[in-house]
């Protein structure tokens, strides 16, 4: 039994080499386009409150199953 114990003790795991991302995810990640877009920070018309909030309310009811 001690024959075991002392192999058992003697084996050591070396660590794994680091994980790396696939190729095509680290160009992903890199990617930086030549140009940016223009954003426009202002609308080009004004919005009211009540247009923001145009919601879809639909009123449940529950059925009977008789």
């Amino acid at each position: 039994m001690s024959d075991i114990l002392q192999q058992l003790l003697q084996t050591r795991v070396e660590p794994g080499p680091k994980p790396e991302w696939p190729r095509w995810i680290a160009d992903a990640l890199a990617y930086k386009p030549e140009s940016a877009a223009v954003v426009d920070a202002s609308p080009t018309k004004p919005v009211s409150p009540e247009a923001e909030d145009q919601r879809n309310i639909r009123v449940l009811t529950r059925v009977s199953n008789s």
